[in-house]
């Protein structure tokens, strides 16, 4: 009260600062709340960004919860009340009141996760929770969150605008990203951020939880469906298929990457489908379920993989049988996958990993990662690139994405891209090293990949879009 318009300002713009400073986190809700007082939207927003700074990590009572409460009561007081039940759902457990009948402890008797109805605010709640290891907190926040965003609706609308519905597996509340793009297939997010096109609305509608026939009334009829769920072992593990062709068939658009086209596309499918040919090899691969019956045939070493998690990086290579037990049991026995090692170091000394992509009717180079240890993944790629710019990787790149073919022998180049053809697909992946004689050794091929192009050519014909 009665302080200069100026300073008010000022309290406002310092708050950033006090947020990220290491005061305590009832010293930040302090600040917090003064600076609401004096400027409630802008202090609003700031604390939007950072709400686990102000969260106490234990229990506080007394004068040490003073500053916690007052910036409850300050977002309530000036109207803030999205935000003010926000920080009561997230202080209550370690914050007491002064009075049970004060404005703060009112707020936090009322404040539910049920009653926000905006997805996003669940979400913003959720991650703070998490953070501050409020796990309870947090998974009652992700159910209701999948509760309440079933559904995104892209507000892009206007003449020769085409829609592409998105069908995920489930919201992500940890990342909750404005598209909602990305569930194991995400070249929509990758066109979104990278390029984005003005005739390109992007609806989402995730499947878990979901009562479709609730929510079928408020969706907007797309020109394509497309099923985003790239995990082959995923779809037939729970099942989404048939509600897949289901959705497709109720709002009367086409199917992009139907399901029913990704059963063999698993990896021990695909060494089956794949095999041994004069441009390529897909290694020997053995679900974990036939380990007993394969294992005299094995060859080691072997790599060790979680059948359903693409996060390569978790991979473990065993070179002998009982490394490679270890390395089951880490991951669940009949969960896994036994894949037979090819070593491939490259004339640089370094192991390659190409990634091309079918997008529609183009074959396209999608992004090339190197790196000193058999195990290629981005972060190792752009750590060398940046600490021994002597491996050219730039350069390397650039010559991936312009010029191809002085990298994979035309042959192997036009073998791999009948291959992708060949599983019907309208999106799908490959990734790949070249072997000392000339073939592709294989790694994967599904929908499951970041395919970062800079020729959208192919994806904008498939919509309709060029």
């Amino acid at each position: 009260m009665g302080r200069l318009a100026g300073d008010c300002c000022d309290m406002a713009d310092e708050l950033e600062t006090v947020l990220t400073s290491a005061a305590r986190p009832v010293e930040k809700a302090a600040a917090a709340a003064r600076a609401m007082a004096a400027e409630p939207e802008r202090t609003a927003a700031a604390l939007s960004a950072r709400l686990p700074a102000v969260i106490p990590r234990r229990e506080v009572q007394g004068e040490a919860a003073r500053g916690c409460l007052a910036l409850i009561a300050e977002a309530a007081a000036a109207g803030q009340n999205a935000l003010a039940r926000a920080l009561a759902i997230l202080m209550r457990e370690r914050v007491a009141p002064l009075r049970a009948d004060g404005p703060a402890a009112q707020v936090m008797k009322a404040a539910r996760l049920t009653d926000f109805d905006d997805p996003w605010v669940v979400a913003t709640v959720g991650r703070a929770a998490f953070a501050t290891g409020q796990l309870r907190i947090y998974e009652r926040a992700s159910a209701v969150f999948r509760a309440r965003a079933p559904y995104w609706r892209d507000p892009l609308e206007g003449e020769g605008v085409r829609r592409l519905l998105l069908i995920n597996r489930q919201p992500r509340i940890e990342g909750a990203e404005r598209w909602m793009c990305y569930n194991h297939s995400n070249l929509p997010n990758c066109y979104v951020e990278e390029k984005g096109h003005p005739r390109l609305a992007i609806d989402v509608l995730t499947l878990r939880d979901l009562d479709h026939d609730a929510v079928r009334e408020r969706i907007v009829r797309p020109d394509f469906v497309m099923n985003n769920i790239g995990v082959p072992e995923l779809i037939a593990r729970e099942g989404w298929g048939p509600l897949i062709e289901r959705i497709a068939d109720d709002l009367g658009a086409p199917l992009l990457n139907p399901p029913g086209l990704m059963a063999d596309l698993g990896r021990a499918a695909n060494y089956r489908r794949i095999g041994e040919g004069a441009h390529y090899l897909f290694p020997k691969t053995v679900d974990g379920a036939s380990l007993e019956a394969e294992l005299s045939g094995l060859r080691f070493p072997v790599i060790v993989r979680d059948q359903v998690s693409h996060m390569g990086a978790e991979m473990i290579l065993a070179r002998d049988e009982a490394e490679l037990r270890a390395a089951m049991d880490r991951f669940g026995a009949a969960a896994t996958y036994v894949i037979e090692y090819h070593d491939c170091r490259q004339a640089d000394g370094l192991y390659h990993r190409y990634r091309i992509c079918k997008t529609g009717d183009a074959i396209l180079p999608a992004r090339i990662h190197c790196a000193k240890d058999w195990n290629v993944h981005g972060n190792e790629h752009d750590a060398l690139k940046e600490a021994e710019p002597e491996y050219g990787l730039a350069a390397l790149e650039a010559q991936f994405w312009d010029r191809p073919l002085e990298l994979i022998p035309e042959p192997v180049w036009n073998a791999l891209g009948e291959m992708l053809r060949e599983t019907g697909l309208d999106v799908v992946g490959c990734d790949f090293t070249m072997m000392p004689d000339g073939r592709a050794l294989i790694f994967e091929v599904n929908p499951s990949m970041h395919l970062n192009l800079r020729d959208y050519s192919g994806f904008e014909r498939l919509l309709g879009l060029a």
